[in-house]
């Protein structure tokens, strides 16, 4: 993710193609990484524009059986949920709906306040 800097003002024929794009299916944060906006305001000038905004799904059934299938062979919920730009809890929480049962931590982070 880049920082955050100037506004980046739209001129028609840009919104013109973020509107097209969006409605071709393109989701709203991949449209923010083209024009160089945040997320938010794509979504904002969408709602200007009158268009319909589609509900934010984190992860899709198909993301959700590749994501059991690493869990399965060992990767993170961490290193799931930055391989499809979601956070580990997301990625945890679709896993035990999925009936998986989650390993334990690999590191006891209660144990560190002893050391303090």
């Amino acid at each position: 993710m880049r920082p955050y800097g100037a506004n980046r003002k739209l001129n028609a024929h840009d919104l013109e193609e973020l509107v097209d794009c969006y409605r071709r299916g393109t989701l709203a944060s991949e449209l923010a990484e083209r024009f160089g906006i945040h997320r938010q305001t794509v979504v904002a000038h969408l709602k200007r524009e009158g268009v319909a905004i589609r509900p934010q799904v984190k992860l899709t059934a198909p993301v959700v059986e590749q994501a059991v299938e690493l869990y399965a062979e060992g990767w993170s919920t961490a290193a799931i949920g930055k391989k499809y730009g979601v956070d580990a809890s997301t990625v945890g929480d679709a896993l035990r709906r999925a009936k998986v049962t989650l390993r334990g931590p690999v590191a006891d982070r209660w144990s560190m306040i002893d050391r303090l």
